[in-house]
Formats: C-alpha cells, structure tokens, sequence
C-alpha cells in the first residue's frame, strides 16, 4: 500500500504557528462587558453626567458612547430615566451631540420593538454600601457648599461621588473612603480648587484622579 501513498514533509513550525495565531487572536469576554449586562451605578453615573449643565462637548460625547455600548432593559430605564436625559440632549445646541443622542434613542426604540422584555443581567448595590455612599455624597455636597444653586451642587456631588466610586472598582473599600475624605478635607479647605470644581474647570474625573492618586503614594509609603 505504501507504494500508493505521496509522502509530503510536514512543516511544524508552520502548523505551530498557525495555531499560536488562532489563540492570539481570541479574546475573554467578561459578563460586565456583555452588551445585555448592566450596572445600575454605571447608569446612574452616566445619567448624572449628562443632566449637569454647561458640560463640555467632549465630555458629553464621551458619556453618551458609554451609555450607547449597553441596552438597559425598560424596568432599568423607567427607574433612572436615563432615556429622557438623554431624548432631551437631542435637542442640544451642539450638532454633534444632539446627532449621537438621536442615534441611541433610535437605537434602543428599535431594540425594545424587536426584541420585548429580553431578561438582562442586572448589577445592584446592597442596602449597606447605598447608605455609605449616599452619606458620602451629603458631605461632599456640604464641602462644596456655596453660592452656587443647590440643586447644581447636589448633581456635581453626586458625579464626585460615582467617580470616586468607579474609580476604586465599584467597592466601597479602604481606598473609597481614604479618596472621599481626601476629596471632601481639599474642597473644604482649599477655596481656589472648590471654585474651580464648582466652575467646571476641574472635572469630577479629575478631582478623583488627583486624590486617588495621593491615596496609592500614601499607601505604598507605609508598607
């Protein structure tokens, strides 16, 4: 039978490599990355961003890309009402915001018309860790205590809040708290940066980065 066959060289290397390329190339997706995966605070803190006046256009436009990679389910929306804020920045006198609100709002009619009541996975806080946060954003909001409207500095607060929040991997760890009082001690106590948080010059993300940053220093000093 041997006589038959067409022996051919095997090229190994090449077989081996073709394997190594496969695997390169595929990628571990994370239940959080999942489109039909959403976490209310992440909503929230999305929500908070759009609904504060005078917002920058990059920061607007960064903020609706993230709102668009998830599709909240309708119990999700009815209770944030992250819809509405952002069905009224279609309206908004940029062209480029009021063009991308448009295109999520389109998007996620179109989703709930052929797809209704799809089950998602939900991601929520315990009882415990909402009050620690919502204590945390009242004294943030006494902090930043000025003339400014209230209803303002309770939403600027509250973006504080979520930031510090997201920035410490949604945990309300040792970190969390150390950035919070950090953050609430330099508003307090340094008039210049809370009027420059107040007057938007420095954005939330910012004052988080700057104190969490403080924080690891701290940190890495004493061990």
């Amino acid at each position: 039978m041997d006589k038959y066959l067409v022996r051919t060289p095997r090229n190994i290397e090449k077989d081996d490599s073709k394997v190594a390329e496969k695997i390169t190339n595929l990628i571990q997706t994370t239940i959080r990355s999942l489109k039909g995966v959403v976490v209310i605070e992440d909503v929230q803190r999305l929500k908070a961003i759009l609904r504060l006046p005078s917002q920058p256009t990059e920061v607007l436009l960064r903020a609706l890309n993230e709102a668009r990679e998830k599709i909240p389910p309708r119990h999700i929306l009815q209770e944030t009402k992250i819809g509405h804020t952002i069905k009224r920045l279609t309206k908004h006198d940029d062209e480029a915001v009021a063009t991308l609100a448009a295109e999520i709002v389109k998007e996620w009619k179109q989703h709930f018309q052929e797809k209704l009541n799809r089950p998602l996975i939900e991601v929520r806080c315990d009882k415990k860790t909402e009050e620690l946060r919502s204590t945390a954003r009242r004294h943030l909001r006494k902090a930043l205590d000025s003339n400014a409207e209230g209803s303002y500095i309770r939403k600027l607060s509250e973006i504080c809040e979520r930031e510090a929040f997201r920035q410490n991997k949604n945990l309300v760890s040792k970190n969390y708290r150390r950035t919070v009082r950090a953050m609430i001690f330099a508003v307090q106590h340094k008039k210049e940066l809370r009027c420059s948080v107040i007057s938007g010059d420095i954005k939330p993300g910012d004052l988080v980065r700057i104190h969490l940053a403080k924080d690891k220093k701290a940190e890495s000093k004493k061990s």
